[in-house]
């Protein structure tokens, strides 16, 4: 692309900048040393990660693709696209410094942004400068955060057009144009003639409307358009109060710490934006409550075990411990609670004690009461553990008469 080519298509730049910036870019187009010195490698995912924040910069003018000069509408997207999947991104925030850039493009990258705002949260940051076509990505966000001295706004659409016929008179350099289509040369014949000047104007001024109503949208605005639409510049404060800047800033840290606060997210938010996150949360909590709870229960009926026998052992001797013992551990396994488990204890316990004598009637009276103290205050169920059931399974009933034939 020529200068000339340049000059003639359609930017959403500051007119005060136009002309500068337009030459830089022909520059370093013809330049293709500065095409690679003057742009290193962007990092693989094209935003910084700060405090749960994805920062993408946007320096420079805005052009179709990066690689040569500004910074590009490809990349831009290709950031917002990694930062919307990255799962460690609450939010996401444009640190925007920049005149503003080429009209193409910028309003589908503007939709792109406005559309992540359903998905994320997302804000612009104005860093010094922040016009014209890197507004209009701005206000997609719906927040601009910028410091006092941070300048805005230039809604507004600028084309040049150059006429090159005295100087190609001066060279002796006679152009013939041949075209098909009234207008397909417009612009290149020297001076426009007033329909000519029309036709670019009616372009223009589509433009303009499709450009203002979108900030207008996206910002919430009901100021007078023509305060703040028609390529003003302004500093925060006054474009604060016209609806422009959402929150003056400190820095951009300041913004990425407010915009981190605002993008907590309650459950009845979350649970609206992403219904299947809510219940995978859900049933990953389920899932977690179930193990502890069985790993309560599992300690309980261990703990439980162990008291009984401790008890057994201490009064009836080991052989009597040892059998009560591969019992419990047997009914421990069913899933009996440890309630269950201290309520059977006596009474296996009692099946088992070895019955001779009447001089060890004493004995077994003496297991019994340790037991029965067992019983009396068994070992709690854990916390949140399913309440045992009321019914009689076959080993404790089994249990009972195994006691009953012992007496």
């Amino acid at each position: 692309m020529g200068r000339e080519k340049m000059m003639n298509e359609l930017w959403a730049l500051p007119f005060e900048m136009a002309e500068q910036v337009l030459s830089d870019l022909a520059s370093a187009k013809s330049n293709p040393q500065a095409r690679v010195e003057g742009f290193p490698e962007r990092k693989a995912r094209g935003y910084e990660l700060v405090g749960g924040v994805a920062v993408i910069p946007v320096t420079g003018p805005i052009v179709r693709e990066q690689g040569w000069y500004g910074v590009g509408q490809d990349a831009v997207a290709s950031s917002l696209k990694a930062a919307l999947a990255d799962p460690s991104a609450r939010a996401i925030l444009f640190d925007i410094t920049s005149p503003g850039g080429v009209v193409a493009g910028t309003k589908e990258l503007a939709d792109a942004i406005a559309e992540a705002r359903t998905k994320k949260r997302c804000a612009a940051y104005a860093n010094g400068l922040c016009a014209s076509a890197a507004y209009w990505l701005a206000s997609a966000t719906g927040t601009v955060y910028a410091p006092l001295t941070a300048t805005v706004g230039s809604i507004g659409v600028i084309m040049t057009i150059t006429n090159y016929a005295k100087l190609e008179e001066k060279w002796g350099i006679s152009t013939v144009t041949i075209t098909g289509g009234k207008w397909k040369a417009a612009g290149q014949g020297g001076e426009l003639t007033e329909e000519e000047r029309r036709y670019f104007q009616e372009r223009i001024n589509t433009l303009h409307q499709i450009f203002k109503a979108d900030v207008g949208r996206h910002m919430g605005l009901t100021a007078d358009p023509q305060l703040w639409g028609e390529a003003q510049l302004l500093l925060a404060q006054p474009a604060r109060e016209l609806g422009l800047v959402t929150d003056i800033v400190r820095d951009r840290d300041a913004a990425i710490r407010k915009l981190a606060v605002e993008a907590q997210m309650t459950r009845e938010e979350l649970a609206a934006q992403s219904p299947e996150l809510v219940d995978a949360l859900l049933a990953e909590g389920r899932l977690k409550a179930e193990a502890e709870n069985k790993a309560n229960m599992d300690k309980a009926a261990a703990d439980a075990v162990a008291g009984a026998l401790a008890v057994v052992k201490a009064v009836a001797g080991d052989e009597t411990a040892s059998h009560v013992e591969t019992t419990l551990n047997t009914l421990r396994a069913t899933g009996m609670s440890a309630e269950q488990i201290a309520t059977v204890a006596p009474l296996l316990a009692k099946a088992e004690a070895p019955v001779h004598e009447n001089a060890e009637a004493k004995s077994r009276a003496d297991i019994l009461a340790g037991l029965q103290n067992v019983h009396q205050n068994p070992v709690a169920a854990a916390p949140g553990t399913v309440p045992s059931s009321t019914g009689k399974s076959p080993l404790l009933a089994d249990a009972e008469r195994r006691a009953e034939l012992a007496k």
